[in-house]
């Protein structure tokens, strides 16, 4: 199977890095996982080589257990030399240690555990971007567009009638006049 998308992540994270799979999956980005996608019998090493190679992205599926672990850095290594794009997810707050504080110096994460949501969108954004900007650009215009509120449209009076209004709703005078009668359907 080849996918842009290569999940790195420790083998006892598993319930974790399938969770982002699917979340990725959901939003059209096709992920290359170990646990799914190593046939029975293939040499796994070969495996995780070649999918490396086929990616553009690598998500790191960053916890506690990613943080200790060698195979994570060779995959980390063999990424950066493929010149794949690495964006470590953190799944829990934790500080990466000495070899991956060296590998993340200049690589922006996401905190997944901050808000997940959100923050999982964000991710599929950046991920699309890379792998299809001219796709990446318009999901993130159609994101933008569902969060802006609508627009109020309300009926228009002239400038002076409104500058009367306003005068009398100030001068506590409004409920008295006449006018408000007359006006009160465009508020």
């Amino acid at each position: 199977m080849t996918a842009q998308v290569f999940l790195s992540y420790s083998s006892k994270d598993q319930k974790a890095a399938r969770t982002v799979c699917t979340a990725l999956e959901d939003r059209g980005l096709k992920c290359w996982i170990a646990s799914r996608d190593v046939g029975p019998g293939e040499n796994f090493q070969e495996t995780i080589v070649r999918a490396i190679r086929a990616a553009k992205v690598m998500v790191l599926v960053f916890t506690n257990h990613a943080n200790n672990s060698d195979e994570i850095k060779k995959e980390f290594v063999l990424a950066s030399q493929n010149r794949l794009t690495i964006i470590p997810v953190r799944m829990e707050d934790i500080v990466p240690n000495e070899a991956f504080a060296y590998e993340f110096a200049t690589r922006q994460w996401i905190d997944l555990f901050a808000d997940w949501e959100g923050e999982i969108d964000r991710l599929g954004l950046w991920v699309t971007g890379i792998v299809s900007p001219k796709d990446g650009d318009q999901l993130a215009e159609q994101r933008a567009q569902k969060r802006s509120p609508p627009k109020r449209v309300s009926p228009s009076l002239p400038v002076p009638v409104r500058v009367i209004c306003i005068l009398l709703i100030v001068l506590g005078l409004w409920e008295s006049v006449p006018l408000y009668h007359t006006l009160h359907f465009y508020s």
